[in-house]
């Protein structure tokens, strides 16, 4: 595309050149005004070509822009949807942790309660041992 633009002003490069030299050669006027405006004619050939080729080369640009621009959003939707999901999946870890730590606590404190009842029912047996032995006595 860039190369076609290159070869389309070489070629009017070339047309302007030729037609310079035909110019100078010419030997009446009307033979230099026309060359002139042959001249004229193929600088606003070559601006025409060269202004639609930059045209389409820009159009080209802005779609594989906006192509670009689709893609990325398009992965960012699929980032936030993985980023929600890792969040979702977490929170519900978590509550999940909190719950069995709960769970655990209350599991230590019946086992606290019962040690001390325990220890409770020790002791009050050891009284009552040493109440007796001391009656036997």
């Amino acid at each position: 595309t860039e190369g076609a633009l290159r070869d389309t002003m070489a070629l009017a490069a070339a047309a302007a050149d030729q037609l310079r030299e035909d110019l100078a050669s010419a030997t009446t006027r009307t033979e230099a005004a026309e060359a002139a405006a042959a001249a004229e004619q193929a600088a606003r050939q070559a601006d025409r070509v060269a202004a639609a080729e930059a045209a389409r080369l820009s159009a080209h640009a802005l779609a594989a822009a906006e192509e670009a621009r689709r893609a990325l959003q398009s992965r960012l939707a699929e980032a936030e949807a993985t980023a929600a999901e890792a969040a979702r999946i977490g929170a519900v870890a978590l509550a999940e942790a909190r719950t069995a730590a709960g769970d655990k606590e209350r599991e230590c404190a019946a086992l606290q309660d019962r040690l001390q009842a325990a220890e409770e029912a020790v002791a009050q047996a050891a009284a009552q041992a040493a109440a007796q032995a001391a009656a036997q006595a």
